[in-house]
């Protein structure tokens, strides 16, 4: 949370992408595939992570550099992340499993920062 409200709101989507893909990679996936296939078969689970992702982290970080429509970017960012990580360490599709963070936040960070601080219609 600190990393990401010190961030320069210009530069928020790669630091996001950074930060994710930073702490999943230094665990080998392996948690984020655990806590996937939790999510997916237990209800309490997926309330768990939908609670964490949207009301801890995004809230505060998208309510200090957001314009506007604070809850759907939260859940838009939400589904880049989940999904590059279901198929950076679940489904393991490559090239993006194996592609340096530096690659894949380059493609990633500018879908998100529009997420959060450009326009959504």
């Amino acid at each position: 949370m600190d990393v990401l409200l010190a961030s320069d709101p210009d530069h928020i989507g790669e630091t996001i992408v950074n930060t994710f893909l930073n702490r999943w990679d230094t665990t080998g996936g392996g948690v984020f595939t655990a806590l996937m296939r939790s999510v997916t078969s237990h209800d309490e689970a997926a309330a768990m992570l939908r609670d964490f992702f949207l009301k801890i982290v995004f809230k505060h970080v998208i309510g200090k550099m957001a314009p506007d429509n604070q809850d759907l970017r939260a859940t838009l960012v939400a589904t880049q992340l989940v999904g590059m990580g279901m198929v950076r360490y679940v489904a393991r599709f490559e090239p993006l499993a194996s592609a340096d963070i530096k690659t894949v936040a380059a493609a990633i960070a500018p879908t998100i920062q529009r997420y959060i601080t450009g326009t959504i219609t």
